[in-house]
């Protein structure tokens, strides 16, 4: 079937283009290009546009695709730019691509120098001096940032950490609270450490971590049964080696 309908086109674009189609879209098509090819294309549609209880109806004529024509030429430029034969004549008055290559990377040098000098000076206006915490923020959270990856599912985790002596629990409420906690606790450090990846962004996971610390000091202090004869378990935490910095390293 593709031959018969190939066969009664002379243009090879037309042949190419019903070759390429379902049979569904290929009779359609075929039955288009023909009509127009033998010049009844304008009768037919009138045929169709009349009736013999109502007035004319509109043509419905069938015209190719902008994109299928654009898809075509693409590729027939793709081609070409590989054809040896449709080369200019060089001149001398461009560079090699390994010399355009060389200005690229002078280009970028040039415009993190033209950065350092004349942008990073204004810096120092938005600069403030590095002061302590106060006391009272007792919470030390934690955020991650893989550059160049948003999507990266360690940019929303967080993980807080804080020192169990500074709530200042009874020790019946401590009691409490370091069962529901549980491993989170470190009893040699005294930290609890709380972490979450959960939900969608960085500040929810912050959020919600708050949230579940303010749950389980509410609970340790309203809670009327103290369970004091449940013992705590000690879990083994594997404490990672810390190194002082070289003085001989210091400024």
């Amino acid at each position: 079937m593709n031959s018969i309908f190939a066969g009664s086109y002379s243009s090879g674009i037309l042949r190419g283009i019903i070759l390429n189609q379902p049979a569904r879209n290929r009779l359609v098509i075929s039955a288009g290009y023909a009509k127009k090819a033998s010049g009844k294309a304008n009768k037919a549609a009138e045929a169709e546009g009349k009736s013999d209880d109502g007035p004319k109806k509109e043509a419905k004529i069938h015209r190719p695709s902008y994109g299928r024509r654009r898809r075509m030429q693409f590729e027939k430029n793709r081609e070409r730019a590989f054809d040896m034969n449709q080369l200019e004549e060089w001149k001398g008055d461009d560079h090699h691509i390994l010399g355009h290559w060389l200005l690229n990377s002078i280009r970028d040098v040039r415009k993190y120098v033209r950065k350092e000098k004349f942008e990073i000076p204004t810096l120092s206006e938005f600069s403030k001096p590095f002061t302590l915490p106060p006391q009272e923020n007792i919470l030390k959270f934690q955020t991650n940032r893989v550059l160049g990856k948003p999507e990266d599912p360690l940019n929303r985790r967080v993980t807080m950490t804080v020192k169990v002596s500074d709530l200042k629990l009874s020790p019946k409420d401590l009691h409490v609270f370091l069962l529901l906690v549980g491993p989170r606790y470190n009893s040699e450090t005294d930290t609890l450490k709380m972490s979450s990846d959960s939900e969608l962004t960085s500040n929810l996971n912050k959020k919600k971590i708050s949230d579940t610390l303010v749950a389980l000091l509410s609970e340790a202090k309203n809670s009327k049964e103290k369970f004091e004869d449940v013992p705590l378990v000690k879990y083994k935490h594997k404490s990672k080696p810390s190194y002082e910095f070289p003085k001989e390293w210091l400024p």
